[in-house]
């Protein structure tokens, strides 16, 4: 909008001339669009829980961290004691005709996996624990775990990279045809109190998960997440709202080439948001790194109106609360930022004035430093504030930037964010 009535001319720079030892394979751009953008705009007081990023545009691997949330009614969700059984199919010829019985020859020479033959594949298996199960042991020929393998598991937590295979798969030169192409199904009956439940998951590559009900009575179809697509490592959330009551939940994956996984985590509609988010709570999910060299954002998908609403000038005090932790490591930069050009330039002019006392309002943490409830000296939410008073009557907008070196650690999370006189 600086610019508008005016014309304009855009180029792409590429300045690769400060040192030969730095230069990489360069820079690809497409599909460049230019449109008349008409930004949301949030009015005060503005709320956000944390509970989906549905006013946020997150930047590289900003999203919902299941691990931290503040308040009650957070973490994973209490789905009953039972687990998920599974299965992985190795994605040979045989599943273009299920019917088979045997292997035939040749069909270890056509490994594919794509989007209509698995779903032609898995289409063919009734999905129930009893009947996916029935359905194997019925073809012997095929109990080898070179063409399946089963089990039961608490979670479902899967990481594959582009090596390594599903447990009991075979070794060495054996288990070729498990490093691509293979599929998966998970299923587990769950019994839940009435609420909303958010399920994530994180799948390379194609996803659907679906709940059923003893009636089938549930909405037909993939009704929670339905991605079945090739693509990379991708995150695809939804929330549904569930009576209290026993249900089937099924989930269904495969796997193309390169790099696999698939991750879900449950939880109930309470979160963070972080730059670097675990795929659930607890020991058994990996801590993940802040990404090294980084510079991104959590950014409001809008602009704040700050607008006096008719108030008393000096009664007109806008402020931004957050609650926050972090873990950051030397050279790193968790900064609070606004714009008042539509994000042209981002700047923290006055943000740290006027602190309330017992309220952290630096708008930039720095260093090797770190506010987390666990380890040897835990600690609870951090609250920090901004003031907001110099643009006032100005639509600006709001980011949390992350700027990483080398040192990188945990990262940084934010919740219970709040805009308001």
């Amino acid at each position: 909008n600086v610019n508008e009535g005016e014309r304009i001319r855009i180029r792409f720079v590429l300045d690769a001339t400060q040192s030969a030892a730095r230069l990489l394979d360069g820079w690809y751009i497409d599909d460049i669009r230019i449109e008349f953008r008409q930004p949301r705009v949030f009015g005060l007081p503005f709320f956000d829980a944390a509970q989906n990023t549905s006013n946020w545009v997150t930047e590289g691997s900003w999203g919902l961290a299941p691990d931290y949330w503040r308040g009650s009614g957070g973490g994973p969700a209490a789905l009953g004691p039972s687990t998920y059984n599974y299965w992985f199919f190795d994605c040979i010829q045989w599943m273009m005709n299920p019917a088979r019985t045997a292997p035939q020859t040749g069909d270890t020479s056509a490994i594919v996996c794509t989007t209509s033959n698995t779903n032609t594949f898995l289409n063919a298996i009734p999905r129930t624990i009893a009947d996916t199960t029935s359905w194997l042991t019925s073809r012997p020929a095929w109990t080898t775990p070179n063409y399946y393998l089963s089990g039961t598991v608490t979670s479902v937590n899967n990481d594959f990279g582009t090596s390594t295979r599903p447990t009991g798969a075979a070794t060495g030169s054996a288990g070729n045809t498990w490093d691509n192409h293979f599929m998966g199904r998970w299923i587990r009956p769950i019994s839940v109190q009435s609420g909303e439940f958010t399920f994530i998951t994180t799948s390379d590559d194609g996803v659907r998960v679906r709940y059923e009900t003893p009636t089938n009575s549930a909405p037909a179809g993939w009704n929670i997440i339905n991605n079945w697509t090739t693509h990379g490592r991708t995150v695809n959330l939804a929330t549904v709202s569930l009576v209290a009551g026993d249900y089937t939940l099924v989930m269904e994956w495969f796997e193309y080439d390169g790099s696999a996984a698939i991750i879900l985590q449950v939880g109930n509609n309470n979160f963070s948001f972080s730059d670097s988010p675990k795929a659930g709570a607890g020991d058994t999910f990996p801590q993940v790194m802040s990404t090294s060299y980084g510079n991104s954002s959590l950014l409001l998908d809008g602009v704040l109106n700050l607008n006096n609403p008719g108030i008393a000038t000096a009664l007109w005090i806008p402020r931004l609360y957050y609650y926050t932790y972090y873990d950051l490591g030397s050279g790193a930069s968790a900064r609070v930022e606004v714009s008042i050009d539509g994000g042209f330039t981002w700047i923290q002019t006055n943000l740290g004035s006027n602190c309330p006392t017992g309220v952290s309002c630096n708008s930039t943490i720095s260093g090797t430093t770190f506010r987390l409830p666990t380890g040897s000296n835990p600690q609870d939410w951090q609250l920090r504030s901004s003031d907001l008073r110099t643009y006032v009557n100005k639509n600006i907008g709001l980011r949390f930037r992350l700027v990483t070196g080398s040192d990188v650690r945990d990262g940084w999370w934010i919740t219970d964010l709040q805009v308001n006189n």
